[in-house]
């Protein structure tokens, strides 16, 4: 793991995951914009006859929490996705700077695609199949409830307990792509990749600045590692206030971004939260031997960064919470105040 491979040597042992990548990027993308979803979605749309001598008026009152502006969104697309990608990665190489080890970049840019496109093919698929209205939905729309008398495509309008749930054969709007998108609300692909990515930077960063480590870290680290996470939420939170998404399509996305990049992570990592050896990188072949090691971080405290020597390897299993070895180094212990 120590030794820098030919560009060669690295595509042979890399090109499966590459493949797939590629796969699951092709498939995420075509799936949203292709895909139908399972059944046919009903809303709410609560209709009153006013008679008037022989005539009668059809006027409709819709729920509020889906009647919010179409507007433009604080924070565009491309804008979002620049950010997720382009800030981890460069945090990613101004740590090599100080760590300077090859296979540690390639797990953890590798470990950062496997986040980003697996959460955008699982958001994409959930998003296209499933769905759910956006607040603006309504606006977009433009319901008309004499628009369903010819366009009754599907038999379902003027259904349920009170005949006030309709389908969008009612929507009188002409823009079939903004309709679709309004009808794909859940789960936030936004809120998706963001906190994919700043998560998974923020695992990183704890792995080698140590927040979490076997001594009293300083504030500033601290700050580095929710700096990404308050990004994330921020970004996320722009959402709410344009009216793009509910805080559920959020928490959807959020919760699957959360979760792919643990997975992530830990697919190159040996650990997530275990201090004394989540910064080395997994190898490919061989099993972890569970030796902690002292360098690949970036911080130089407590003793962080000394030389590696074959005989300074301490095995993790011989380590106890506080970092310090078993019976063999009692003294220091003592000296330490350990008991």
């Amino acid at each position: 793991m120590e030794k820098r491979p030919t560009f060669g040597q690295w595509v042979k042992v890399t090109w499966l995951d590459l493949l797939t990548l590629f796969a699951v990027g092709v498939f995420a993308f075509p799936v949203y914009y292709l895909a139908f979803p399972i059944g046919v979605r009903v809303f709410p749309l609560d209709v009153h006859i006013d008679q008037n001598n022989s005539t009668s008026t059809a006027t409709s009152v819709i729920p509020p929490s889906l009647a919010y502006p179409a507007r433009r969104q604080m924070v565009s697309n491309w804008l979002i996705a620049i950010i997720a990608i382009a800030f981890p990665t460069i945090v990613i190489l101004l740590m090599q700077i100080r760590i300077r080890n090859f296979w540690d970049l390639n797990n953890s840019l590798l470990g950062f695609c496997y986040a980003l496109l697996t959460s955008a093919a699982f958001q994409s698929t959930v998003k296209a199949f499933v769905g759910g209205l956006r607040p603006n939905f309504y606006d977009i729309c433009k319901p008309d409830i004499e628009h369903a008398k010819n366009h009754n495509k599907t038999g379902l309008n003027g259904i349920g307990f009170r005949k006030d749930m309709w389908t969008k054969d009612v929507c009188t709007t002409t823009n079939d792509s903004s309709l679709r998108n309004a009808m794909q609300g859940f789960p936030s692909g936004h809120s998706t990749t963001m906190v994919a990515a700043m998560v998974y930077i923020s695992l990183y960063l704890n792995a080698k600045l140590k927040v979490f480590a076997n001594y009293h870290t300083p504030l500033w680290k601290l700050v580095a590692l929710v700096l990404p996470i308050l990004g994330a939420v921020l970004l996320c939170g722009t959402l709410i206030i344009d009216n793009t998404h509910s805080w559920y399509d959020i928490a959807g996305g959020a919760t699957i971004g959360t979760l792919v990049s643990f997975a992530a992570f830990r697919m190159v990592y040996p650990s997530i939260f275990d201090w004394r050896i989540n910064h080395i990188p997994l190898n490919r072949n061989m099993p972890f031997d569970g030796q902690s090691r002292r360098d690949l971080v970036v911080t130089t405290r407590a003793g962080w960064r000394s030389p590696v020597m074959e005989n300074d390897a301490t095995s993790v299993s011989n380590l106890g919470d506080d970092g310090l070895e078993g019976e063999n180094d009692a003294g220091l212990r003592a000296a330490n105040g350990v008991a």
